[in-house]
């Protein structure tokens, strides 16, 4: 078989073979968080625009999460916790514990095998951390993020492990942001 043959070939065939690996690494990964992983909410610091509104495509947004007992049922802490670091975006920072925080949130690549603490001088003690996740519009009321929170799952002894999108419950909807100002 000529050279040309044995690209057209076997370049499809590696593709391919690249992107069922790419699929079944994924899917073996949400079965490890769903296994390992603790349910909490993630309060939506910044979300792809075009989560807010309807579509069928998936795409990524920053949240805060914390693992005490606190943080579910919603608590207006971590809502009023996501509104101030959304709030330094775009903004100077007044002190150097805000010009941290800051940071993570001026910085919109999406990096879904991080975790970032935030200073405990910033959250009044209580252990968050800022993650990225990808939101899944299949999981959104009406396609479009509704809440200022969504439920997920993190493994929260693995700094590096990726946090996976869970579906609402149904008593979620009694909980929307203060003045919704994202329906």
């Amino acid at each position: 078989m000529p050279t040309w043959g044995w690209v057209c070939v076997g370049v499809p065939l590696i593709l391919g073979v690249l992107v069922a690996w790419a699929i079944v690494n994924s899917r073996l990964q949400e079965k490890r968080s769903l296994e390992r992983g603790k349910r909490v909410l993630g309060w939506i610091v910044q979300a792809n625009s075009e989560l807010y509104d309807a579509g069928s495509v998936d795409a990524p947004a920053q949240i805060l999460v914390s693992f005490d007992a606190k943080s579910d049922p919603p608590d207006d802490f971590m809502e009023q916790l996501a509104e101030r670091v959304a709030a330094l975006k775009g903004k100077e920072p007044e002190t150097a514990i805000e010009a941290e925080v800051a940071a993570l949130v001026n910085d919109e690549q999406y990096r879904p095998n991080q975790r970032s603490l935030l200073p405990a001088k910033f959250t009044g003690g209580r252990e968050v951390y800022s993650v990225h996740l990808r939101i899944r519009r299949e999981y959104l009321p009406a396609g479009k993020i509704k809440h200022s929170y969504v439920r997920c799952c993190v493994i929260a002894d693995e700094e590096k492990s990726r946090p996976l999108m869970l579906p609402y419950e149904p008593r979620d909807k009694e909980f929307r942001r203060r003045g919704d100002s994202l329906g």
